[in-house]
């Protein structure tokens, strides 16, 4: 690089994959999230206001790459409901809200038949946290907009939130275990501006590694190789 990049990582607060993979190249990297770390600008994201206010005094962004929640989207918690709908027990299968209870509460889903507690009041709690992770997505989205640079956002490619938002953004397929072996292969999407050529393993692939080795750590779960990020930012920043 002929001069020093400056780099938002939004919700990279975790393993910090951006921050540990771009700074030793020279960029100048900003984390933000709500973990407490020495490496992190504390930063409630659903809060434009508080966002503005943390960047205010920061140099301005020549990229802004985004990990927004993706438990909520997720295909994990895939389910049938007696209206004869499919989706997970935030979403019908089209992205639409599941907002009737008394539907929600004939779930397939294994964890929702066997619940204990009480049915409505954890629904009551998933429509807070729903409401909560389709905020993060909006804002990442209007971050994005407000600097007017390149943008990435990052999610499994079966996340029921490009169903919702991301919708002006190239999806670009990529599969971890292409570049780093301690990946399982998890298809993902990076949404960006322009088409990229990303890895994807060869048909006929076999997976060693097990998505159940890091299920315990959502950190690691949520971590990037380090050659893919380096990979998107050069290519966007040429």
């Amino acid at each position: 690089m002929t001069k020093e990049k400056v780099i938002y990582a939004l919700f990279d607060d975790g393993e910090q994959s951006v921050k540990k993979a771009l700074e030793p190249l020279g960029y100048e990297v900003y984390s933000f999230g709500i973990q407490k770390k020495d490496t992190v600008i504390n930063c409630d994201l659903t809060n434009l206001d508080d966002f503005m206010e943390k960047t205010q005094y920061l140099p301005k962004p020549d990229l802004i790459f985004a990990n927004p929640p993706c438990e909520t989207f997720s295909i994990a918690t895939a389910s049938r409901y007696d209206s004869g709908k499919k989706g997970n027990i935030y979403y019908y299968n089209d992205g639409t809200p599941v907002t009737d209870f008394d539907d929600w509460k004939t779930s397939t889903y294994n964890n929702v038949k066997i619940m204990k507690r009480d049915k409505k009041e954890y629904f009551d709690n998933l429509i807070i946290k729903r409401d909560i992770s389709e905020k993060l997505h909006i804002n990442t989205d209007k971050i994005i907009e407000k600097f007017g640079v390149p943008g990435v956002i990052e999610n499994p490619k079966t996340s029921y939130c490009w169903k919702l938002f991301h919708k002006n953004y190239v999806k670009n397929e990529a599969h971890y275990a292409a570049y780093d072996e301690k990946y399982t292969k998890k298809p993902t999407f990076f949404a960006t501006t322009e088409e990229l050529e990303l890895k994807k393993v060869p048909k006929g692939w076999r997976q060693v590694k097990s998505w159940s080795d890091s299920t315990g750590n959502y950190n690691l779960r949520s971590s990037v190789p380090k050659e893919l990020i380096i990979y998107i930012v050069e290519r966007l920043l040429k």
